[in-house]
């Protein structure tokens, strides 16, 4: 790290191999953090593989992230790529998810792009879900166009199901209220004081004789060119495979100022799955505190995860805590 000086950057790389009960369970994560901060720059680049055999059967997940920001300058991009590869019980799930995000913040053009490709092999049977969004916006100006398409093709069971939703919104900002609704509800009042995005789904599907439950409800609070920009999305998945319960609940909280003092995102994840009868427990909770252009920014991350695989309890307990101060004397 140079402190009081252009670039500050922060390397973690973690790598814990397990042994439980016969099966190798390998998780690599490697993390290089890149900042120039009252800089142009703040690149955050972050590499993670995890592979895990678990009952001799390969789960593969590959997540690289690659963000890129400009803060107080014009371009803030942020890249993530996702490739998550999984084997349960010897029938593969593959899912692929790549997205790309080009902001232009106090300036013209805010461009979302978003291309999602999931495909799932469930006890031999396909089931490929596509969407592809792309969304481009003009704050500040007169013309915020959403245009999204959605093609899912389900395959349970050999007999196909084909679900195909397009949408075109075209809005003329500068106006009071833009309400898109579509099992979705967006509110936009651009120029004004509040942005408010409210998007609320439940997808509930039937697979092999089995509940397969997905709830997901996104709030989005956003104040561009004001003071408070307030990211809220909460997502609760339950899913009934075969019979067994896996459930994940993901809780997000993410509060920003840009141009501002204080940027600070909350996040807390719990995760708990019941795969093939074994629970396995995964808990993180992160809180990360930034105060960019100003003296502190404070990292802190507690993870704890306790997996219950076939039986044997693996408890992996990581507690960091980073706190530095920027433009100051203390790291």
């Amino acid at each position: 790290m140079d402190i009081d000086g252009a670039l500050s950057c922060l390397y973690q790389m973690h790598t814990v191999v397990m042994d439980i009960d016969g099966a190798l369970s390998c998780l690599y994560q490697m993390h290089t953090v890149v900042m120039d901060i009252d800089r142009a720059l703040s690149c955050l680049y972050q590499t993670h593989t995890v592979v895990m055999d678990i009952d001799r059967a390969l789960s593969c997940l590959y997540q690289m992230h690659t963000v890129v920001m400009d803060i107080d300058r014009a371009l803030s991009c942020m890249y993530q790529m996702h490739t998550v590869v999984m084997d349960i019980d010897g029938a593969l799930s593959c899912l692929y998810q790549m997205h790309t995000v080009v902001m232009d913040i106090d300036g013209a053009l805010s461009c979302l792009y978003q291309m999602h490709t999931v495909v799932l092999d469930i006890d031999g049977a396909l089931s490929c879900l596509y969407q592809m969004h792309t969304v481009v916006m003009d704050i500040d100006g007169a013309l915020s166009c959403l245009y999204q398409m959605h093609t899912v093709v389900i395959d349970i069971d050999g007999a196909l199901s084909c679900l195909y939703q397009m949408h075109t919104v075209v809005m003329d900002i500068d106006g009071a209220l833009s309400c898109l609704y579509q099992m979705h509800t967006v509110v936009l009042d651009i120029d004004w004081a509040l942005s408010c995005l409210y998007q609320m789904h439940t997808v509930v599907m039937e697979i092999d004789g089995a509940l397969s439950c997905l709830y997901q409800m996104h709030t989005v609070v956003m104040d561009i060119d004001g003071a408070l920009s307030c990211l809220y999305q909460m997502h609760t998945v339950a899913m009934d495979i075969d019979g067994t319960l896996s459930c994940m609940y993901q809780m997000h909280t993410v509060v920003m100022d840009i141009d501002g003092a204080l940027c600070c995102l909350y996040q807390m994840h719990t995760v708990v799955m019941d795969i093939d009868g074994a629970l396995s427990c995964l808990y993180q909770m992160h809180t990360v505190v930034m105060d960019i252009d100003g003296a502190l920014s404070c990292l802190y991350q507690m993870d704890t995860v306790v997996m219950d695989i076939d039986g044997a309890l693996s408890c992996l307990y990581q507690m960091h805590t980073v706190v530095m101060d920027i433009d100051g004397a203390l790291s």
